[in-house]
């Protein structure tokens, strides 16, 4: 428990500092860009978000921390193999496609860049997570962040205003983030612990459903704003974006609890003890957050946003319960990862997305973005029970084999 409690305190200091300043960031960009050029990186921005990125880190970094906190240090270098690979088809294949339909070549190198090192970043803190560290990721973060609104700080004392200034703000930190992590990292033996482990191609096997899943999770948290902008109006996607930009900051800390328990979950032996420790946290946290931004909510929008937005604290009100649900889907969904259920993982996340967009389709003509609240509601609840019940009776099939 010690462990955890280190970790917890250096990612959680790190985190929120780290947090913060890229929340800052991307907030002082419409600022300093200007509608136009932040409309363009925002686009390009998002696409890569979509599908740039979830295909070059392919979920590696939960499989790294998974099969390093089993002893097999290795497998870095077989996650290192396929970003080679993948980063130089898909990267080109941007740069031309991006060409060919008028993009600024400058963003797109830049954005290109980010990607690329934020997902080779990934898996050396993966690495670190297995090793139950967090301190070299809660200090790279923070620092790299720290660099990014310097850069756009002096950007902004030249006037400089072009897309691609956005992008290389976030681009040239991470890089030398990376570099940094590499120093770092060659201390780390790469001789397995234990042996045995795993192979590239069975790597890829776990990794393609990972990516496949991510791609799904990004679709999973947008797609309503997507479809209250086709079926209603953009009036109603400003109410449901506002309250659910003040949700969505609250993600970081099941993500960070959970990189903390990763490689202990990942034990067989440890994995029960572990996972009612999370349970214990995360349902607490969760609980408590949600219920201090759904009691605060109505305050907040009605005397620091404009009249127009006054019922975005209503929907924040209501949404604010998806927290405890989102904290709990975070535990389920990272366990089933430990537990090598993949294929489980990736179904339960599709029938989540699919009875988002049924809700949606069904409750958004009607009732805007209120509806969209209560599909997201739903299907928060759905996802940890699912998981849940996927776990417990994988975790009875253990019990039971001990008892023969």
């Amino acid at each position: 428990m010690q462990s955890l409690k280190n970790n917890l305190s250096w990612g959680i200091v790190g985190q929120t500092i780290a947090k913060g300043e890229i929340f800052f960031y991307h907030l002082l960009l419409p600022f300093i860009l200007g509608k136009y050029s932040y409309g363009v990186f925002a686009l390009h921005w998002s696409i890569g978000l979509m599908i740039v990125q979830p295909t070059l880190e392919l979920g590696l970094s939960q499989l790294v921390a998974k099969w390093t906190g089993r002893g097999h240090r290795s497998v870095k270098i077989l996650a290192f193999r396929y970003q080679k690979i993948a980063g130089s088809i898909l990267l080109p294949a941007v740069i031309i496609i991006g060409y060919f339909l008028g993009s600024d070549p400058i963003l797109i190198f830049f954005l290109g860049l980010h990607f690329f090192c934020n997902s080779v970043q990934q898996v050396l803190f993966g690495v670190y997570r297995g090793m139950e560290d967090l301190r070299r990721e809660s200090v790279v973060l923070p620092v790299q962040n720290l660099l990014s609104l310097s850069l756009l700080s002096a950007a902004w004392s030249i006037n400089l205003t072009e897309p691609w200034v956005a992008a290389a703000g976030i681009a040239i930190p991470r890089l030398v983030g990376l570099i940094w992590l590499f120093l770092e990292a060659n201390k780390i033996k790469s001789i397995d612990i234990k042996n045995g482990g795993i192979n590239f191609q069975e790597l890829l096997k776990e990794a393609w459903t990972l990516g496949i899943v991510l791609i799904l999770i990004q679709m999973y948290f947008r797609i309503d704003t997507a479809m209250i902008g086709y079926l209603v109006d953009e009036g109603e996607v400003a109410l449901y974006n506002s309250a659910f930009v003040i949700v969505e900051g609250s993600f970081f800390l099941p993500s960070l609890i959970t990189a903390a328990l990763i490689g202990s979950l990942s034990q067989t032996d440890r994995f029960l003890s572990s996972f009612q420790k999370g349970i214990k946290i995360l349902s607490i946290s969760g609980f408590l957050l949600g219920m201090l931004v759904s009691s605060s909510s109505v305050w907040f929008f009605n005397n620091f946003y404009p009249p127009e937005f006054s019922k975005a604290g209503n929907l924040l009100q209501l949404l604010s319960w998806a927290i405890p649900l989102v904290y709990l889907g975070t535990l389920m969904t990272q366990s089933l990862v430990a537990l090598d259920k993949h294929k489980i993982y990736l179904f339960l996340t599709f029938c989540g997305l699919l009875i988002n967009i049924i809700l949606n389709l069904i409750w958004i003509p009607e009732f805007g973005a209120t509806g969209a609240v209560w599909s997201t509601l739903i299907t928060e609840s759905f996802v940890p029970i699912a998981c849940g019940v996927v776990i417990f009776q994988e975790l009875k099939k253990k019990i039971n084999s001990k008892h023969l």
